[in-house]
């Protein structure tokens, strides 16, 4: 019966909040605790959906941070292979940079190899989170980026495992970043 207008609400649909307060539904009883109160269902496809809260969504951009110092620098652009329906892709990486003001690009091609080192180039990505897999894969596809490609990667957050030590060498010599 009733709608709220944010922000660019016509004039003629402004009310006053305390106006609006008593024309609320007295059939649910309201919440004590926002803040934990779940706010968003993720289901990634590998485990049951698991509800996130306020607090946990706004929380989500310290390992974010952790895992990229010094986010965000005068040219930092952000991107992952990680779907934005799961958690990975929604909570290390797009909520966050969004969070804090920052561009993302967005790529809905799905995940290939050297398609991702020359997105990478092409847009100046400077910090991206990327699982091994992913990244060993790269490292197969194209194990000389830099001799097509200008990569200036600032930052890069590793999902899952740790890189094996012949990875690690490559993500230095080759992308100039260490696995966050």
């Amino acid at each position: 019966r009733h709608a709220i207008g944010i922000e660019a609400a016509p004039d003629a649909w402004l009310r006053d909040w305390a106006a609006l307060r008593p024309l609320a539904s007295t059939r649910y009883a309201p919440l004590g605790g926002v803040a934990d109160a779940p706010a968003l269902l993720l289901d990634a496809g590998t485990a049951a959906a698991r509800p996130y809260s306020h607090k946990e969504l706004a929380q989500a951009a310290e390992p974010f941070l952790a895992a990229h110092p010094g986010y965000p620098q005068p040219g930092d652009l952000f991107w992952s292979a990680a779907d934005w329906s799961g958690a990975a892709g929604l909570l290390e990486g797009l909520l966050p940079a969004w969070q804090l003001g920052q561009p993302v690009v967005a790529w809905g091609g799905g995940f290939a190899a050297a398609a991702a080192i020359e997105l990478i180039a092409k847009y100046d990505v400077r910090n991206a989170r990327l699982t091994a897999q992913e990244l060993e894969a790269m490292m197969a596809a194209v194990p000389r980026p830099g001799e097509k490609h200008d990569c200036r990667l600032r930052t890069l957050a590793m999902g899952g495992t740790l890189p094996a030590p012949a990875l690690a060498v490559w993500l230095e010599r080759e992308l100039g970043v260490r696995a966050a």
